[in-house]
């Protein structure tokens, strides 16, 4: 089984059009964290692991029926040029991710940048970020 962790515009809470193909392409198994910071790219957020960190990031875990068809779907929504190209802004990599007590090795879109200059989202909660920006809302609109 492979797990998707999810932190920002995926979350099921989100309507759009990639959160309702992602409801139709697995489950949520549950609410998760990991270590590292949240970042605010703009329109939308930016994972960097750090599995030093004593900062968390909150985000949900989903299990995926079929990951072969969503990679690309995901890669795309994500702007990942394929073969891991330099210049993506993220890269998908298996993080761990812990649910309560227990930890699973998911998969995760994480910023492929530095960090530098870039507005830290301190709670680590994308959801409570986003309920007083704008800027990625028009984002989500946007790709609804």
């Amino acid at each position: 089984m492979e797990y998707l962790f999810v932190y920002g515009t995926l979350l099921q809470s989100i309507e759009s059009s990639i959160t309702a193909f992602l409801k139709s392409q697995g489950q949520l198994l549950g609410e998760g964290r990991t270590t590292g910071q949240l970042y605010d790219l703009g329109q939308y957020p930016g994972l960097v692991h750090t599995p030093e960190a004593t900062t968390w990031v909150y985000g949900q875990v989903m299990t995926l029926d079929n990951p072969t068809d969503v990679w690309p779907i995901l890669d795309t929504y994500e702007m990942m040029e394929p073969n891991g190209h330099p210049n993506n802004e993220y890269r998908r990599e298996q993080i761990p991710v812990w649910i309560d007590d227990e930890m699973y090795s998911c998969w995760a879109y994480l910023y492929n940048r530095s960090p530098r200059g870039l507005t830290i989202i301190p709670s680590g909660h994308y959801l409570d970020f986003l309920d007083k920006n704008g800027a990625h809302w028009a984002f989500i609109n946007a790709n609804k």
